[in-house]
């Protein structure tokens, strides 16, 4: 048995390989930008993080009434103050240090380690070693206004 000859014109074969090839060229094109844009996320060096955590920020959320309010100190102590929803509060002391992406916190309870997600003027996200997030707003009362 002879096979068929396929006879499809050579501008139509052409026509397919320039495709091929600009959308191999295109596949390749959105990997470089992906892979650029990853780059551009660098996460900030352990220094810019420990100048930018000195000072008070508040847990975005309140528990069972309570707020709580951390304070991360240039020597590296800490405050943390649980104020009450029916008034008083109590303050636990701690100390804090960086290590590359990750902060580590010891006090009475232990100690902890959190992974900074975020962290600027205003904002401060962490994660938990169960990726959940800690979300804390910068308190600004007080503080010079930056001009």
């Amino acid at each position: 048995m002879k096979a068929k000859r396929c006879n499809i014109p050579t501008k139509v074969i052409t026509g397919i390989k320039k495709i091929n090839k600009r959308m191999i060229i295109a596949g390749y094109c959105f990997l470089l930008l992906i892979g650029g844009m990853g780059c551009q996320n660098k996460k900030q060096h352990s220094k810019n993080y420990e100048e930018l955590l000195i000072g008070s920020w508040k847990y975005s959320e309140i528990n069972n009434g309570v707020t709580c309010t951390v304070t991360f100190h240039p020597d590296h102590r800490l405050t943390q103050y649980f104020e009450f929803q029916h008034g008083g509060g109590k303050a636990r002391p701690g100390e804090w240090n960086v290590n590359g992406d990750t902060l580590f916190i010891n006090e009475k309870t232990g100690e902890s380690s959190l992974l900074f997600e975020v962290l600027n003027d205003s904002v401060m996200m962490l994660l938990t070693h169960d990726s959940i997030p800690v979300v804390f707003e910068r308190i600004t009362e007080g503080l010079p206004v930056k001009q």
